[in-house]
């Protein structure tokens, strides 16, 4: 478990050093480096937007077929032999 935890750490550690340095890099560079970190940061966005378009879909998809199926206990949803026997009404005695 402890060797699990420092390989954690270390990584944390190298993933950070490498970003720092990557960044500092492009912001050397001048134009061209934010440039290239504006198209990255754009390329990010698309992929999240991406990302939350599908959630929405398939959400609306499944809370439309939650609509359309009728419940497992619902006799009167659809389906031959008029409605179901509990589910119709009784004349009232004149």
């Amino acid at each position: 478990m402890l060797l699990r935890e420092r390989q954690e750490r270390r990584k944390k550690q190298v993933t950070k050093l490498l970003v720092k340095s990557h960044l500092s890099r492009q912001l050397q560079r001048g134009f061209k480096g934010g440039v290239a970190l504006m198209s990255l940061a754009y390329l990010v966005a698309r992929i999240a937007m991406g990302v939350v378009r599908q959630a929405v879909v398939r959400s609306v998809a499944k809370a439309l077929a939650l609509v359309r199926r009728p419940s497992r206990g619902d006799d009167s949803g659809g389906g031959s032999g008029g409605g179901g026997g509990s589910s119709s009404v009784q004349p009232s005695p004149a």
